[in-house]
This record gives structure tokens, C-alpha cells and sequence, in this order.
């Protein structure tokens, strides 16, 4: 248990819980990029996005709560209680976005190129 305490300063000093954050970061941003790349954004999307979120958070709350003896007991509420957690998801979600909009913006200056190269 010693080893998922925070410290003095509210910081988490283990790998379970950098592991914890990262994966979650990757669902989140991988919800989103769904989302951001669909065509059109329906009631059905919105919910599977929306459940496959509230799966995954369900199915990490309980892997931690499940036995006491595990290194990882608590892992969940240790990681939605601090604010590294909601300020390394802001970071990750507009950074993604800004990466999306970025590559969407180049591939048509690209199309744009190649189709002026045809025409001569």
C-alpha cells in the first residue's frame, strides 16, 4: 500500500499510476478523435462514445477496488483526484485537435498541388 500513497506534495511516485493516467489519456483522446473524424455525429455515436467512456472508467474503478492486496488498490480515485490528471487530458485533447485540423489543412494544400501539377 506504501507504494500508491502520494507523497507530501499530492504526487504519485509509482509506475501503476503514470500507467493509470497515459491509458487513460489514450481513451479519452481516442473518443474524441471518433468524434472529431466522423461525418456526420448522430444520437447512436454520441452514446457508443459516451458508453465506451463510462466502460472503461467503470472497468478501471473496479480492477482497483477488487482486492485490497493488489499494488494498484485505489488507483482510481487516486487518479481522478488529482489535477495533473485533468491538466495533462486539456493538454492531450487540444493538442489532438490542433494536429487534426493541421493534417486536414495540409492534405488540401497537397490536393490542391497535385491537381495544378496535372493540369500542366
Amino acid at each position: 500500500m506504501t507504494l500508491n500513497s502520494p507523497n507530501e506534495n499530492g504526487k504519485l511516485l509509482n509506475m501503476q499510476g503514470s500507467g493509470a493516467l497515459v491509458l487513460t489519456n489514450i481513451v479519452l483522446v481516442v473518443n474524441m478523435k471518433i468524434l472529431i473524424s466522423s461525418f456526420e455525429i448522430t444520437f447512436i455515436l454520441l452514446m457508443l462514445v459516451l458508453v465506451s467512456i463510462a466502460i472503461y472508467f467503470g472497468c478501471f474503478w473496479f480492477s482497483t477496488y477488487y482486492s485490497a492486496e493488489t499494488l494498484d488498490f485505489g488507483a482510481a480515485t487516486e487518479l481522478l483526484t488529482f489535477g495533473e490528471t485533468y491538466v495533462t487530458l486539456i493538454f492531450f485533447m487540444f493538442s489532438y485537435v490542433l494536429v487534426d485540423a493541421g493534417m486536414r489543412y495540409a492534405s488540401l494544400e497537397i490536393n490542391a498541388i497535385y491537381l495544378r501539377r496535372r493540369e500542366l
